[in-house]
């Protein structure tokens, strides 16, 4: 296995990793069930990652740039909407302005999120092609032992 296909493993780990750590952060808020979502999407992507890369199969692997894509924009979305509705808090009342101290981690970790999934993506364009020329290099090499 070569290093662009570990650094896609361990790239869909942390974004498993930043994805609970979302979850837990986000535990009494209303936007834990998009979370919970993100964290069970991201876990199957993760063993998707990892099935794909072990059996060498660039469609399967394809396939989990759909859900990064979307994953990412969700996420863009919902931090510009988060920042926003902070921003207007504090320009409204700046004398009653709060922020707990899990919004002031989970707005840094979903922004660390964020660039794990444009990370993840990258990778994964780049690890399809390679994957699909593995089998026909084990396949040319087994013919040359066989002669």
């Amino acid at each position: 296995m070569g290093y662009l296909q570990v650094l896609l493993n361990l790239v869909a780990f942390v974004n498993l990793v930043l994805d609970g750590f979302c979850l837990i952060l986000s535990w009494d808020m209303i936007i834990v069930y998009l979370f919970a979502f993100g964290f069970v999407g991201s876990l199957l992507v993760m063993c998707v990652v990892i099935t794909a890369v072990q059996e060498r199969n660039p469609e399967m692997l394809a396939y989990t740039k759909l859900w990064t894509m979307m994953k990412l924009i969700i996420l863009i979305a919902m931090t510009l909407i988060a920042v926003s509705g902070l921003l207007d808090l504090y320009f409204s009342d700046p004398e009653q302005f709060q922020i707990s101290p899990e919004q002031k981690l989970l707005l840094p970790i979903a922004i660390a999120s964020i660039v794990f999934l444009g990370l993840q993506n990258i990778l994964t364009k780049a690890n399809v092609p390679e994957i699909a020329k593995m089998p026909k290099l084990f396949s040319e090499s087994r013919m040359s032992m066989d002669v």
